[in-house]
Formats: structure tokens, sequence, C-alpha cells
């Protein structure tokens, strides 16, 4: 009996033993911290709720000694976990631009210069909240004596910010931007020897870059360090310039805005890593890696290096990428997500308020991503274009769909502009559209709801798209192509008729005149004749007018039928 309760004890602690600890996009080596709101912000000894202060925000690395809190400052940071504030659903510790920060105090972050520490890689997702001009230099970390005896980067309302030591005699820089308050990615790297960059959502072309040949280290030897803040440096610090001389400057060197995650490391990271970092980053907050670079610039890949959204494959669509997914070496289970003006949704089970309360569950390095062709979202002419058969009217807005190995099912939810919305939307109307290569006019395929395991249903103003588990028009490991058109005529339509009036006359022929109440985003009328409503011959294109009965009759044969849109 002992052997076998033995036994029985050895294989139930088997698995455990073999589970290795997470880290963002799997990059272990060097982590130096690790700080997210979803996870350990904490008020005096319990998770902090909305609203409450952020006493405590621990560290979820084995590398830090102390973990961040408010010892040295007023007050603390404020806990945020609600609609208004979320970032993509998830909570964020939110610094008030005055007072609230938190240090580590004598547990201080460097970087040796030896046995692989040869830089810094310094990632944020911070999303700023003052649009003052004069607040120019909000910064996100700081350490040590800005700017010749410490390092730190900033995010202000029309400057990035810099700085490290070089020679004790610093080495800083800014550049100007427009102002975004939008969640951003903020990667702040150093190299030992090289450069120093400061870099935004991925892009291929830093903000920043500096020469920095002679820094070899950053360690107490030219770091102004210390356990409280005096006017030549102190701790290493969130949310504040980390001296308090001349921290009014620039309208305030502290942050006014939102920190969702911080993440850093003591070496010089390659282009992977930093592409699984910011890959996971930018999934879980909604975040839409910049492409501009060509090549892999924009990419998302998993933990493994798996490849879950090739920017350049259908490079127009990516616009507003936002993915739902499971990575557990980067603990990510992202299972809703939404477009930065919210246009478009994504998620899986019931949408909620926060990612966290989904009752959602996928399996690891399952995920789907989404991106589109950033035209209307409504049906114009142009649109009328590039539909299949049947079909009277598509919205000219396209999605791109990328689903790796993905098997639940998944909705996605599109709000429909206002003028595409009157008179009125049908969900009975409304067609599915799928297809390999982007062009709707040819080899797409069309379903209505019931068909296949799609859903339609209709929410003003969302249209929401559910895909069946196991979609076999969508399936796992494919890229496809989506939209909504609709059978009738009126759905969507951009312009409200006050009148439309068609007149036989004396001569065999018919008068059409017509006045609206509104028009919005409509270019012009078209008048068609059909002796079948399937098939439409263009008879004349008029300019658009909000009120058309000053315009002469237009004269067309008698046995002409009439549509409008």
């Amino acid at each position: 009996m002992k052997k076998l309760s033995k036994t029985l004890l050895s294989l139930f602690f088997l698995p455990i033993i073999g589970l290795s600890q997470p880290y963002p996009g799997g990059i272990s080596t060097n982590i130096e911290l690790w700080l997210k709101a979803d996870l350990d912000a904490m008020n005096e000894a319990v998770a902090a709720t909305d609203g409450q202060s952020v006493n405590t925000w621990k560290d979820q690395t084995s590398a830090r000694t102390n973990d961040a809190t408010d010892t040295n400052f007023s007050t603390p940071p404020t806990y945020r976990v609600n609609a208004s504030d979320n970032i993509n659903y998830n909570p964020v510790v939110d610094f008030d631009g005055v007072n609230d920060n938190l240090d580590f105090r004598d547990d201080y972050i460097f970087s040796s210069g030896t046995d692989g520490h040869n830089g810094m890689n310094w990632f944020a997702v911070v999303e700023p909240d003052n649009a003052a001009s004069t607040k120019s230099s909000q910064f996100i970390i700081d350490f040590g004596l800005n700017a010749t005896e410490g390092y730190g980067f900033s995010y202000g309302y029309n400057n990035f910010n810099l700085h490290t030591p070089t020679g004790f005699s610093g080495k800083t820089n800014s550049a100007t931007h427009a102002y975004n308050s939008q969640p951003t990615i903020a990667r702040f790297t150093i190299n030992f020897g090289s450069t120093q960059t400061f870099t935004l959502n991925g892009a291929a072309s830093p903000s920043i870059t500096d020469n920095i040949p002679s820094l070899a280290s950053l360690t107490a030897s030219n770091t102004y360090e210390g356990v409280t803040h005096n006017i030549y440096g102190g701790p290493f610090t969130i949310g504040r310039q980390c001296k308090n001389d001349n921290l009014t400057n620039n309208g305030g060197r502290l942050l006014d805005g939102s920190i969702a995650e911080i993440v850093g490391y003591s070496q010089q990271l390659s282009a992977v890593q930093i592409q699984k970092i910011e890959s996971y980053l930018a999934v879980k907050y909604g975040i839409t890696l910049d492409n501009t670079g060509g090549g892999t610039a924009g990419d998302y890949i998993d933990s493994d290096g798996t490849l879950l959204w090739d920017a350049s494959t259908g490079s127009s669509y990516h616009h507003d990428v936002i993915g739902i997914g499971r990575d557990d070496s980067s603990v990510l289970l992202q299972k809703q997500s939404h477009s930065k003006d919210d246009q478009h949704r994504l998620f899986s089970s019931t949408l909620q308020v926060t990612n966290s309360s989904n009752s959602a569950s996928f399996t690891d390095k399952e995920f789907v991503m989404i991106g589109h062709n950033n035209d209307l979202v409504y049906a114009t002419t142009s649109s009328k274009l590039e539909r299949p058969s049947g079909i009277y009217s598509k919205l000219e807005r396209e999605w791109k769909i990328t689903n790796t190995g993905f098997t639940p099912s998944w909705n996605i939810a599109i709000a429909l502009a206002t003028d595409a919305i009157t008179p009125g939307v049908d969900p009975a109307d409304l067609r599915i559209l799928i297809d390999d290569d982007g062009d709707f006019s040819s080899g797409a395929s069309v379903y209505l709801s019931g068909e296949s395991g799609f859903v339609i249903n209709y929410d003003e103003p969302y249209v929401t798209v559910t895909f069946a588990a196991n979609n076999t028009v969508v399936p796992a490991n494919s890229t496809k192509y989506f939209t909504i058109g609709s059978v009738r005529m009126e759905t969507p339509l951009p312009v409200l008729f006050y009148n439309f009036q068609p007149t036989i006359l004396d001569n065999n022929q018919v008068a059409v005149s017509w006045s609206t109440s509104w028009e919005q985003k409509n270019k012009f009328f078209t008048v068609e004749r059909s002796h079948d409503s399937k098939h439409w011959q263009v008879l004349y294109q008029l300019d658009t007018h909000l009120d058309c009965s000053d315009i002469p009759n237009l004269e067309i044969p008698s046995d002409t039928v009439i549509r409008k849109y």
C-alpha cells in the first residue's frame, strides 16, 4: 500500500513540476521587471478594485526583491477596471500627472555589461490623458539623474524623450509628434556601444535614434541612485521623473495617463524576440502594429514564432487589427477585443465589460485575427460594383480573417454608420459574404443566417455575425475575406427620401422628380430601367442635391421600372 501511495503521489505532482513560468512573448532571459494591471495591482494587501488606490504593484518575475510601492509619495495611482477606462477590456493603473507615483526604493534595476547583460529593452502600454501642449515630458519610467546619470523615457503631449548616461555627460534626445490619446506600445531600447532608440507600435523605423558608442553599462558607477528622491536622483520610478529638481518643468514631468503593462530586459533583444513581445501586447490591448516598413513589419507571431497575422498578405486590410486567442507561455487569454473606435468587435462566448469576466475557453495557441480595408461602413455605388449575383448592395468595408487553429465559435460585431441604418435594418435581408482573395465580384460565397452555422443578429448599431465552432467556411489555419451584403435595395441606404414621384406623360414617357429630407456622404443619384427587376440599365446619373424638385424632370420610356439609391 505504501508503495502504491508513493506512486500515485509522484504521478500527481509530475505535471505541476513540469510547468514552466510564463513570460511576455515567452522571452525569459535577463527579464528584470514585468508589471501588468490585470494581476497583482494591490490595494494594501488585497487586489484593488475599480477606483481604489494601488499601493503596491507586484512584479511577475523572480528578478525583483521589492515591488513597486507608494512609500515615498503622498498619493498612489488608481486602479481602473470599467468600460470607460479599460484598454481593450483590460484594466489599467491610472496616474493623475500631479502626485500619483510608485517606485522600488532600494531595489535598483541595472544592466552590468557582462554575461549577456549588454543593454536594455523597455516596453510599456500607455494611454495619455492630458492634451495640454505644455505637458511634453511625461515620464513612463525614470531612474537616477535626468539627464546625465540615469536612464528613462517619456511620452508627452507633443514629444518623445529618452536619456542615458554617456561619460556622465548624458545622452538625451526628443522628437516631436502629433498628440495621440490612443493606447500605444512604447519601446525604449539601449544597445551598449551602439544606439538608443524610441519606437512606437513596433515600427520598423524608430522615432528617435541616438549613437551611444561610449556607453558600456548601466550600473551604480554611472547612475545616481538613491532610496528616496532628491534634486540629483533617486530610485527606479514609475510615472514621474526620478529627481525632484525641475520636476515642475514642461507642465510637470509626471504622467497624466494610464499604464496597462511594463516589461523590462537587461539585454539586447533580437528582432524576433521583440516581435514576440510586441505581438503579445498588441493582441492583448487591441493595438495595431505598424507595417509601414514592409517585410515582417506589422506581422503578429505567438511565443513559438507561429505567424498569426501576415501584414504583407492583403496589406490594404492592415487597419484596426485585433485578435482573440490563448498563449500560455505569455499568460495570454484574450477572449474579446475591439478596434480603437469600437467600430468592430471580435469575441467568443458573450461580450462582457471586462475580458476576465468573459466565460470563453480556448486551447493553447488558438487565435483569430481580423483587420479591415479602411473603407466606409455602408453601401455606396462603388460597393455595388463588387457584389455577387443576387446581392443588391454590400458594405464597402471588408475584413481579412486569419484563423490559426481556432475551433470554438466566435463573433464579429460591426457598427453600421448612421446613414446605413436608415430607414431600418432587417437581419433577414442580410447575407454573409466570404471570399478567398477579397474580390467579391466573383467567386464569393453567400450565406444567410442559419446556413453553415452562421447566425446574424442586429442590435442597433451593431450587426453581429456568429461563426460556428469548427466553422467549415473559415476553417482552422486559413485566411478568408468577409463582409456583409443585402438583398434589399434600401439596406443600407445613405439617403432619406421625402418625396419620390414618377408621372406618365402624354407622349408615352415618364417624368421623375424627387426630394430628400437629408443626405449623408451621397455623391449622386442614378436612374435605371429594368423589364424584369433583375437586369438593369443605367439611363441617367444626376449630381446630388438636397432638393431635386427644382431640376427639370427626366423623361424616360414608359416601360421603365424606377430603382432609387
